[in-house]
Parts: C-alpha cells; structure tokens; sequence
C-alpha cells in the first residue's frame, strides 16, 4: 500500500498538477512544479491526454490518512483514509465480505403487532441467517448484519 505522508500543488501558468513524496514536503512540491510545467508544455505543443483518461492506477489516491493499523510483525496492515467525499475508508490486502442471499421466507401467520412487539428478535430471521451468524461467531468473531433474506459478514479478519 502506497499513502504518501506529503501532497504538494504545484503551478505552472494556467496548469497544475499534484504531487507526492514519502520523505518531505520540499521534495513533493519540486516534483508537483516540474509536472505542471511538463504538462503547460505538452498542451502548448498540442499533446493532449486522452478523453477518459482520469484513471491512473499507477498513483496513489490523494487522501487524508485518518489511522494506520500495524500488524504484529510491524508491517503495514491496514490504512483508514477520509476521501473527497469525507467518507472514512479502508485499505487493506486482507480484508473478508460475505453478503449470502436465501430464499424469501414466508410470512409468518402472526399479525404485525406481535412481528414489531416480538420479545425476542431473532425469532421471526430465518432459520439459515441464524445459523451464518452461528458460523460466523464461532470462527472469525465479524459482526453479522442481517440484510433482507440472506445475511451480510463483514468486516472480518480473513480466517487462516
């Protein structure tokens, strides 16, 4: 995983371009000045880039890192990053979501009164969402969300 601790803007006439640097923020801005000027000058000889081509998978994303979580061995595990949305997100390479979708139950012949004023919660989820639950708790430990008819793990620890 590549998050680069520094982000420079840099400026040539018209053009900018951002750049990155995992050592400073001097060498950010150099690199994000010399590629505004590059780019300035591919336009003003009629270089233009491709329609569509936004997507630079060879770049890292210019995002806030929020949190870095370390493993054991003191290698990277994960990064939580706030993107341009302002949405937290996780990186990870070891990551596990299960979304299991089951057959529609059939209602149950109770009225709706006693589905909303049920006691226990669980009574009225199908049998298969309590038994992923089951599987799920006695393995990884994930948090289970029921969703519709199936059942939804995850975040979870990928299981050795």
């Amino acid at each position: 995983m590549n998050f680069p601790q520094y982000w420079a803007r840099g400026n040539s006439g018209n053009f900018f371009a951002w750049r990155w640097s995992s050592s400073s923020l001097t060498e950010a801005q150099s690199l994000a000045n010399e590629a505004a000027q590059q780019l300035m000058e591919r336009f003003k000889s009629g270089v233009y880039p491709p329609k569509g081509g936004g997507y630079y998978p060879n770049r890292p994303f210019r995002e806030q890192i929020m949190q870095q979580v370390k493993a054991g061995d003191g290698t990277m595990a994960a990064v939580v990053t706030r993107n341009s949305y302002g949405c937290l997100v996780l990186n990870t390479a070891r990551v596990m979501f299960v979304d299991i979708d089951f057959p529609e139950p059939r209602a149950p012949r109770r009225g709706l009164f006693s589905l909303l004023l049920a006691k226990n919660p669980n009574q009225h989820r199908p049998r298969s969402t309590r038994k992923t639950t089951r599987w799920r708790e006695s393995r990884c430990g994930a948090n289970a969300i029921p969703v519709g008819a199936g059942g939804h793990i995850g975040p979870a620890p990928v299981c050795d």
